[in-house]
């Protein structure tokens, strides 16, 4: 079986990779109150709108980042997110992929965000080695950034599952792959959704046993 998988909110617990950021940018001499005040408004600053990426972070802060570059933060961001290490996933995320590996199942990672951050957070959080493949996207809209991507890989959706915390996203991944099986994740502190194509889910040790088990 294929497992397709959201990194952030899923796999990932990004409040945690935007407290090491916080502290990235700290490090470089840019305050956190300012940080966190900005944090939002750089999402919509082009390129690649709807996401947060250093650079246009930096140019929004202005004066606030004075001499601080792209390479400083990234080179703290490395550091603090690699000490983290698996401590970046949530705590059902390992046991669940070790039982897929004992499985023989695959997992692959579709993401949405800054090529940077997205692979770091992969690499550092020790994902590779449970992964049979990981793609980024930077196209916001999931009809033409995540949606087609999936469907490369699962084609119609039969034997596989869509994991995912973004109703968005999920519902662009039904209207392409009509077979696949929609699980979205809704962990702790996350914003109550609607009825969709979807099944909704705490954690992926449910849909381990939901898929699995049955």
């Amino acid at each position: 079986m294929r497992w397709i998988v959201d990194l952030d909110h899923t796999l990932v617990d990004t409040d945690r990779f935007k407290e090491d950021l916080a502290a990235s940018f700290a490090a470089c001499n840019v305050a956190p109150e300012q940080f966190w005040a900005t944090l939002r408004a750089s999402y919509a600053r082009p390129p690649h709108v709807g996401m947060h990426g250093i650079a246009k972070h930096l140019t929004l802060l202005g004066l606030a980042a004075a001499g601080v570059t792209t390479p400083d933060v990234l080179r703290e961001l490395t550091a603090r997110t690699r000490a983290r290490g698996a401590g970046l996933l949530y705590p059902d995320v390992l046991p669940v992929l070790q039982r897929l590996a004992a499985r023989g199942d695959s997992v692959h990672v579709v993401t949405l965000g800054d090529p940077d951050e997205q692979r770091l957070k992969y690499e550092a959080s020790g994902l590779v080695g449970f992964c049979a493949s990981y793609v980024c996207t930077t196209r916001a809209d999931p009809a033409t950034g995540k949606a087609p991507l999936v469907a490369a890989i699962v084609g119609d959706g039969r034997d596989a599952v869509n994991i995912n915390d973004s109703p968005r996203e999920v519902s662009a991944v039904a209207a392409q792959c009509p077979k696949l099986r929609h699980f979205l994740i809704r962990r702790p502190g996350r914003p109550e959704v609607p009825d969709g194509p979807w099944v909704v889910a705490p954690g992926l040790d449910l849909v381990f046993t939901t898929v699995v088990d049955r």
